[in-house]
């Protein structure tokens, strides 16, 4: 799928406008993206886990998110300072929704809606059947792991 994509951003020869991903979407993978597709003004991820590094940041730094108009997150984990970074670099933000992401919490929004008063719609919510019990799985789930599909094999080492 990540292979896929980068063909897909490449041959969009910098007119890539909108992307969404879900699940394999790596920090790595939004780095080429961003850095490939200046005129991306949409960006949407769900179910994404640490896109958004140090390196990311920094890329972004380097080619800032012009045209980003439209940023929508939902269950991605990120802290409020892995947000902001990401959100400073973006200068024409219109649209952010972030929606059941694990450390965004309701002090966070006065934060953010105080940071970025140029962000004209503004969605911070989390459903309360989104947490989890403290006896829940997700307890010993590896966050800072991003699975590749070379983790995916099966016994016999095959996919």
């Amino acid at each position: 799928m990540r292979a896929m994509v980068k063909a897909a951003v490449d041959r969009s020869s910098g007119q890539l406008q909108l992307f969404a991903g879900k699940w394999f979407i790596t920090h790595q993978l939004i780095k080429y993206i961003v850095e490939r597709a200046p005129s991306l003004t949409a960006l949407r991820l769900v179910s994404c886990f640490k896109v958004f590094s140090e390196p990311l940041a920094s890329a972004i730094r380097e080619s800032p998110l012009m045209e980003l108009r439209s940023l929508d997150l939902d269950s991605v984990y990120h802290t409020v300072g892995e947000l902001t970074d990401f959100l400073e670099n973006c200068p024409v933000l219109e649209v952010l929704r972030v929606h059941n992401c694990f450390v965004v919490h309701d002090g966070d929004k006065h934060v953010l809606r105080s940071k970025f008063p140029s962000i004209k719609t503004m969605t911070l919510e989390c459903d309360d059947d989104f947490w989890y019990d403290s006896d829940s799985e997700t307890d010993d789930y590896d966050f800072d792991h991003v699975p590749d599909f070379e983790d995916e094999t099966t016994d016999d080492g095959s996919l």
